[in-house]
């Protein structure tokens, strides 16, 4: 059984074309504890007052602490997706576009996508 890994969220995403205050982009859970070498998900999310027609993501970890293994977005609104989700194991980057068919996406999406990763090693870390 490996030692425990805590990550707490940061975010650095881009959502185009969005102002602030008509959308958020969510990550759940904001925190948890895993074991070293134990698999968990997170859905990535979006709360929108106002349509989005398309939006763009960067998800950066650290490559030393998780890795990202896969995405899922098979349940999400955002059903034009442009390409696959690209996931680059030595940078620790996950990019992806997707779109919504007109008039866009207004509500809360709690699942865009769902990514598994991998706990890597102990100590704590940050999903941006």
């Amino acid at each position: 059984m490996g030692a425990p890994i805590l990550w707490a969220l940061g975010l650095m995403c881009g959502l185009l074309p969005l102002r602030a205050a008509a959308a958020s982009f969510t990550i759940a859970p904001v925190a948890t504890r895993v074991i070293t070498e134990n698999e968990f998900v997170i859905d990535l999310g979006l709360r929108a007052s106002t349509p989005v027609n398309a939006l763009e993501v960067w998800l950066a970890v650290d490559p030393e602490a998780l890795t990202i293994l896969d995405v899922k977005r098979s349940d999400s609104a955002f059903s034009l997706w442009a390409g696959e989700p690209e996931i680059d194991a030595s940078s620790g980057l996950l990019t992806f576009t997707a779109g919504a068919p007109d008039p866009g996406f207004t509500g809360e999406e709690p699942a865009i996508a769902r990514v598994r990763l991998l706990a890597r090693k102990a100590g704590t870390t940050t999903i941006r």
